[in-house]
């Protein structure tokens, strides 16, 4: 996926959260803008602690994880990963 593609669903308003599906199936969630940077051939994602959840503040990250935006398979609504389980 190009990271521009990925950029836009970030500044998108009102921010929807989204799950980032990769090419090997790891699943990453999205709940807050703030928790992603898109640079041009590497993403930076904050990984949240477990009890960490959706929330209005954006809670401190206990690490960060590097993704390839060419490894992105397809993004989904939040909603939409969680029903699937």
């Amino acid at each position: 996926m190009m990271p521009e593609d990925i950029k836009k669903l970030l500044k998108r308003g009102p921010f929807k959260p989204f799950t980032i599906v990769m090419s090997n199936n790891e699943r990453h969630p999205v709940y807050h803008p703030e928790m992603l940077i898109v640079g041009k051939s590497i993403l930076a994602l904050a990984i949240l602690s477990p009890t960490a959840g959706p929330s209005d503040e954006m809670p401190l990250a206990d690490y960060v994880i590097w993704l390839s935006p060419e490894h992105v398979l397809k993004i989904e609504p939040l909603e939409a990963a969680t029903a699937k389980g």
